[in-house]
């Protein structure tokens, strides 16, 4: 289990972990992740910790979790259990805890809180290849033989006629009504009701591998020998685009209209700047076939693939200029990712793989609703987190008591709520009988499990008299 405290990385000691699960006789692993998933609490035993950790420490992380950090974003990987070993080819999510996972022999996977996983009934034994949601319970898979599988709950899966026998790769929807599948020898096919599809010219017969939708009538599609295909008019005309490249292209994303991002073969990345009139080659710094391609906005991005030994994982925050490799913590392929939002995403692969990313905050903001109080008050603490999207994540309040040098834990817990994963609070009272003098306070993340962040040196002060 790694710690991450003052820009270094550590190792924590398993005395500390024994001390931080039995502190105050509560589980630590409870706390943070609850009986049903994620939930808003604070662990106060961390800011005794991040005094101990420099003493206490090593330097190696586990295979468990993997901490990374490039041009200001960081994080760790951390393995899910997927009770499953058979391989996942597709994810989508619709927000930070509601994602479904699909793959070989029919299998889907569901996850209510972005922690556990449990298997659906897809009434089909074909491999499903591709996963879409465009809301929390309308969702189409596809796969093997033209396979197309539907929900309109979110839990329970019927097929659908996709009006094509050919390999169906990649579907991507708009919205709960209008969506596109690509696949074998130029297979597009289209629905604009949700229940019928129909098939659309393509224009050619290479394979096509990914799609990706701006609106219900702006796309792009992508596929074998650099195959690049656009419509601005919902698939009634399909127009070729020059990629620049003859490599099978494998996955395409675009962050708004504008910036887009392909990627294939041996490395291959390339982007547009102008909505797909040009695409330019970027340098991905690997030789190794890339799957996979995730954007969260035009600067941030994640794509993932295999490499001789296994898994290929970079990561760019200066929209694909550079491209970093990253170590996820498994060696097993990973084929497809979803990043609901900058905070929080996850990847599946090979052997029921499923690893979740949680970034750490680049800053914690803090400020007091008075800076005086008397015994027997409650003032109210509060603050931002960036990035947002970081919801179910633990803030942690310390205070440095009147005649003390050290932080503590806040013995008061109060509650707080982080609203769409950017603001939180907390209310701290103080008791009758307390030290006279001046409280200071700060505000500290740990991105679980076990990196440790102390992202606001900034305080607050409020005077007990």
């Amino acid at each position: 289990m790694g710690v991450r405290a003052s820009g270094a990385a550590f190792k924590l000691h398993p005395l500390v972990r024994g001390l931080a699960m039995r502190a105050r006789g509560v589980s630590l692993a409870r706390a943070v992740w609850g009986e049903r998933g994620p939930r808003l609490v604070l662990i106060p035993f961390v800011c005794l910790l991040a005094g101990l950790v420099p003493v206490l420490a090593g330097t190696a992380p586990t295979a468990r979790g993997q901490s990374v950090q490039a041009a200001g974003v960081g994080g760790a990987w951390t393995t899910q259990s997927s009770d499953t070993t058979q391989n996942l080819w597709g994810i989508a999510f619709t927000d930070a805890m509601h994602g479904w996972v699909v793959g070989l022999g029919g299998t889907v996977l569901h996850t209510s809180n972005g922690t556990n996983w449990a298997p659906q009934s897809s009434e089909t034994t074909q491999n499903l290849w591709s996963v879409a949601f465009p809301d929390a319970t309308h969702g189409w898979a596809v796969g093997y033989g033209g396979a197309m599988v539907h929900t309109s709950t979110g839990t329970t899966w019927s097929p659908q006629d996709s009006d094509t026998p050919q390999n169906l790769f990649a579907v991507a929807f708009s919205d709960a009504t209008h969506g596109w599948a690509v696949g074998g020898s130029g297979t597009i096919v289209h629905t604009s009701t949700g229940t019928t599809w129909s098939l659309q010219s393509s224009g050619t017969t290479n394979t096509l591998k990914a799609v990706a939708l701006r609106d219900a009538t702006h796309g792009w599609a992508v596929g074998g020998g650099g195959t690049i295909l656009h419509t601005i008019d919902g698939g009634t005309t399909w127009t070729l685009e020059s990629s620049e490249t003859t490599r099978d292209l494998d996955g395409v994303a675009f962050a708004d209209a504008s910036h887009g991002w392909a990627v294939g073969g041996s490395g291959t990345i390339l982007h547009t700047i102008n909505g797909g009139t040009t695409w330019k080659l970027q340098s991905s710094d690997t030789t190794q076939n890339l799957f996979a391609v995730a954007f969260t906005d035009a600067s941030h991005g994640w794509a993932v693939g295999r490499s001789g030994a296994g898994v290929t994982v970079l990561l760019t925050s200066d929209g694909g200029t550079t491209w970093s490799p990253q170590n996820p913590g498994t060696d097993n392929v990973l084929d497809d990712l979803a990043f609901p939002n900058a905070a929080k995403g996850w990847a599946v692969g090979w052997d029921g793989t499923i690893m979740h990313f949680e970034a750490t905050a680049t800053s914690i903001t803090i400020r007091t609703s008075a800076t005086a109080a008397s015994t027997g008050k409650t003032v109210t603490l509060s603050g931002a987190v960036t990035p947002t999207g970081m919801i179910g994540n633990v803030i942690v309040v310390c205070v440095m008591k009147p005649g003390k040098t050290s932080w503590t834990y806040s013995s008061n817990r109060g509650v707080y709520a982080l609203a769409g994963g950017a603001a939180w609070q907390y209310k701290y009272y103080f008791k009758p009988g307390m030290t006279k003098g001046v409280y200071k306070f700060k505000a500290v993340m740990p991105a679980w499990p076990g990196y440790l962040t102390s992202t606001s040196p900034a305080t607050v002060s409020i005077r007990l008299s």
